[in-house]
């Protein structure tokens, strides 16, 4: 739904209102900003012509994007 939202109704208004570049857009996030940059990228979103993710929420297979604390 976010991204739907930057794509169909944010970069429109900001577009119409500020006069925007027709082309050459990106998008970064860093921390679960990261992840969404990433998610982004994969969708294959025409919009954003350079990605950037810093220290994207992901890992290993093992990894718990929800960690409960540990013991100890």
């Amino acid at each position: 739904m976010f991204l739907s939202f930057l794509t169909a109704e944010l970069h429109p208004r900001i577009e119409r209102d500020y006069g925007t570049a027709t082309s050459g857009h990106g998008l970064f996030g860093y921390s679960y900003g990261g992840l969404f940059s990433l998610y982004t990228w994969l969708t294959g979103n025409t919009l954003f012509e350079s990605i950037g993710a810093g220290s994207p929420g992901v890992a290993g297979e093992d990894t718990d994007l929800h960690p409960t604390p540990r013991a100890g």
